[in-house]
Parts: C-alpha cells; sequence; structure tokens
C-alpha cells in the first residue's frame, strides 16, 4: 500500500443480514445521521502535549508506551492491525523530530475540517440513503499507515497527512498536507459503506489470496470515485493527472494483466521506473471504470448501490464499457 494511505476492513466486524448474508455490524457511535457523526480528537490532543519533549533518550520509549495504552479504541484498533509500538513510534519520532515537533497544531487544523467533512457525509447520505456513518479516530502513529476503514471506525493517522501545504494547495514533496484529510475520510468511509453493502467476509474475499489487480483496482477506485462524488476530490492527484495524460496505454498495459495476484507497481508501492510514473495508478483505473459505469447508468442512485457492492469485478468491468478512455 502507498506511503499515504492504507486501506481494507479487518475481521470482527460480522453480524447477520437478512437472508443469512454476513454483514458489518456498527460499533458504538455510528449514526445514519450525518449531522451527529463522530469527530474522536483525544489521542492527537494527548500528542500535542506530549510534543512538547521529543527528547530521545532511552528513557522517552515510556513516553510513547504511555501514550499507546492509554488510546482511544481506534487507536488501540490501529495497533493491533499496524503493530504500532511504543518502540516504532519512537523511532518514527526520532526519525523525524522536526515534523513530529510541528504537530502540536494538529488538534485545531483537524477541527477546521468538521463542515467540510459532513458535508461530504451529508452527500453520501444524499446519493446512498442507506449510509451509516462509523466514528472517525484522529491520532498521530509512526507512518506505517494513512487511513483504514475498520470495525471501531474510520482510523485517520495524522502525521502521513501533515506537511506543510504549498502555494499551490499540496504539501511539500515529503507528503499531503493536513488540508486533503477530508478526502481522505471521504474514502475510508466509502469503504464502510462497502463492507456494509457487501458483507464483511465478501468484503474481505479480494485481500490476500483472492486478490486480483482488477478487484482491488474497481475496489479502491470506486472508493475514491465516490469520494469525488461527495466530496469534490479525491486522494490520488498526481495519479489521475499523470493518467489523463496517458489513459488508452495505461490500460492497454493493465488490462492484459488484470487477474495477476500480484499487484505490480499498480498499488501501495512508489514505482521505481525513470518514466515519471506516479504511484496508485491502479486506483485511477478503477475509479475510471467506476466513473464511467456511473455516467451511462439512468438510475443513479441504483448505480451507487450496484458500484458499493460489486463482487463480480469482470462483470462490472463488461457493464461499465470501459475502454481506455477516449
Amino acid at each position: 500500500m502507498s506511503r499515504w494511505r492504507m486501506v481494507g476492513l479487518a475481521a470482527g466486524m460480522v453480524s447477520v443480514a437478512a437472508g443469512g448474508t454476513a454483514a458489518a455490524q456498527p460499533p458504538a457511535g455510528s449514526t445514519r445521521d450525518p449531522g451527529e457523526a463522530r469527530f474522536v480528537y483525544e489521542d492527537v490532543e494527548r500528542f500535542a502535549g506530549l510534543s512538547r519533549d521529543l527528547s530521545c533518550d532511552p528513557e522517552s520509549e515510556a513516553r510513547w508506551a504511555g501514550y499507546l495504552e492509554a488510546g482511544t479504541p481506534g487507536l488501540k484498533a490501529f495497533i493491533e492491525r499496524k503493530g504500532l509500538s511504543a518502540a516504532s513510534l519512537r523511532s518514527a519520532v526520532c526519525g523525524r523530530p522536526e515534523h513530529y515537533a510541528a504537530l502540536g497544531d494538529l488538534p485545531g487544523r483537524l477541527r477546521a475540517q468538521e463542515d467540510e467533512i459532513g458535508a461530504s457525509f451529508a452527500a453520501l447520505r444524499e446519493i446512498f440513503p442507506e449510509a451509516v456513518f462509523f466514528p472517525t479516530y484522529y491520532f498521530v502513529a509512526d507512518f506505517s499507515a494513512g487511513g483504514l476503514a475498520d470495525p471501531a471506525g474510520v482510523l485517520i493517522s495524522a502525521e502521513t497527512y501533515a506537511f506543510p501545504a504549498s502555494p499551490e494547495g499540496e504539501g511539500a514533496a515529503a507528503g499531503p498536507s493536513v488540508e486533503r484529510i477530508p478526502y481522505l475520510v471521504a474514502h475510508e468511509m466509502v469503504h464502510v459503506q462497502q463492507a456494509m453493502v457487501q458483507g464483511v467476509e465478501q468484503y474481505r474475499s479480494i485481500y490476500g489470496p483472492g486478490q486480483t489487480r482488477l478487484a482491488l483496482a474497481i475496489r479502491e477506485g470506486s472508493a475514491d470515485f465516490l469520494a469525488w462524488l461527495i466530496s469534490g476530490d479525491h486522494t490520488s492527484p498526481a495519479a489521475h493527472a499523470y493518467g489523463r495524460q496517458h489513459e488508452a496505454e495505461l490500460w492497454e498495459e493493465f488490462r492484459a494483466d488484470r487477474s495477476a495476484g500480484d499487484l505490480g507497481d499498480w498499488f501501495f508501492v512508489e514505482p521505481q521506473r525513470d518514466d515519471g510514473r506516479p504511484a496508485e495508478l491502479g486506483y485511477f483505473i478503477g475509479f475510471r471504470i467506476a466513473q464511467t459505469f456511473y455516467d451511462r447508468a439512468p438510475d443513479k442512485q441504483q448505480a451507487v448501490r450496484r458500484i458499493l457492492g460489486v463482487t463480480d469485478p469482470e462483470t462490472f468491468l463488461q457493464e461499465s464499457g470501459y475502454r481506455g478512455g477516449g
């Protein structure tokens, strides 16, 4: 997965829906009212206090152990998912002391985004009335992931997006700015809806041994497309800028190996090439497949349900009519 974003829903959020299908059970604090959606800042507020002293002496690990032990359910879920530890957090802090020292203003910068995120949640309810809004947890970790959809809620590891904004609105060369987190939250909340519609076991089935490039492209690209539809932007600007210029050739390359189980450099890694390709071009391909399907559909609300519920990626590709742009 990319340096900035990691996705997927963990095991554990299971109930039985009508007809016996395994479905997601919303965690405590979830709501169907976007105006009541919860944003949890407790972890970033505690980190802001600790950021005044980021010494790297051997005893400092105990400080990070205390931060993790006092974590919210969201931070606890991230610890379990990503193996975050006091040692890994200390190593990250000591490796990027100036970056972590500048995170003291995170709580305020994140709170300032509530209206923007709330508007995207309201838009999600408009296009998908059955939407459920899990709590969104913000915390600081060790760069092991950016965003995760989890049984506990939407998990946002904010240090991965907390780079200084450039005049163009993007982060510095090292990474994206906090101002792009609303699009990440929208993306992860769409993943929540996918799991609710498909059922957790079906949702998880495309990861690991069952994964294919096409299945992952449609899963991630669909989340990016619907996030764009509700928030006005997406999480892969570099991939889209490059993809629009090279769409036909990218599709021919992707199409030939779309059933491959290995992901190549289409997802989650920085391509080791000298041709200027950015990361996450698989997201772009999936976005365009979902967008083409949506644009052709006469019933847009039904199209959203279909996009959220894709379980047969090859059939969905054919239904979409996508042929590499044009």
